[in-house]
């Protein structure tokens, strides 16, 4: 699994085909070509630089975000993702309405490009993260924030949680036991602590239950 920041210019740039990180392709039935970027810190933001200097007087680019995964790499890693389209005025709808298709799928090869979105990770192991993705695509300043992160296994506890905030169910129910019986007050007045101080003293053995060859006629 890859994420990337590439940079798309409304051109052929023939002479740089065949260095690595640049690719001729279509796009909206235009030719253009597509070269990866880095990320680099400018000041407390982050900006995509092309890897490859492109010819004085080329068009300014069209920065976009791209997610490859491989299906080798799925199998290796434990880990798959789903690029979902950003609903920041709806937070009810359904994920899975906003999925987005990938721009390139060869049944072992998967790409996906956006602007903007939530990519939604899912691991093997349990793990669960949703994140936010997104490049201006005039100025390249790329922005990533993690909306949230769990695991699996929290999610019925979730569930019950919701259930218990709409009042459907008693998360904590009140434990019903029966009444105890009050204490005894303590006896007041001078205590006692002689203890044994003063008991009978014991009679003599009887022969019967002592002697050394045992009982006696």
């Amino acid at each position: 699994m890859h994420l990337r920041i590439v940079a798309l210019y409304p051109v052929r740039l023939q002479p740089l085909e065949n260095q690595p990180g640049v690719l001729s392709r279509k796009r909206r039935g235009t030719l253009c070509t597509q070269i990866e970027c880095d990320v680099v810190a400018r000041g407390d933001a982050h900006h995509a630089v092309p890897r490859v200097a492109v010819p004085p007087g080329t068009s300014a680019p069209s920065f976009r975000v791209q997610l490859e995964m491989r299906a080798a790499d799925r199998n290796k890693d434990g880990r798959t993702a789903v690029v979902l389209q950003v609903d920041s005025a709806s937070k009810g709808t359904d994920p899975e309405q906003r999925i987005l298709a990938p721009i390139f799928n060869n049944g072992s090869r998967l790409i996906f490009e956006f602007e903007r979105a939530d990519v939604f990770f899912v691991s093997r192991n349990g793990e669960v993260e949703l994140r936010s993705v997104a490049v201006n695509p005039e100025t390249g300043q790329v922005g990533t924030q993690t909306r949230f992160r769990f695991h699996r296994r929290y999610a019925g506890l979730a569930a019950r949680c919701e259930a218990y905030l709409a009042g459907t169910v008693d998360l904590f129910p009140v434990q019903h036991t029966a009444p105890r019986h009050p204490a005894a007050p303590v006896p007041t007045g001078t205590p006692n602590l002689g203890f044994g101080e003063e008991r009978t003293p014991a009679g003599p053995l009887s022969r019967e239950t002592t002697g050394a060859g045992g009982p006696q006629d």
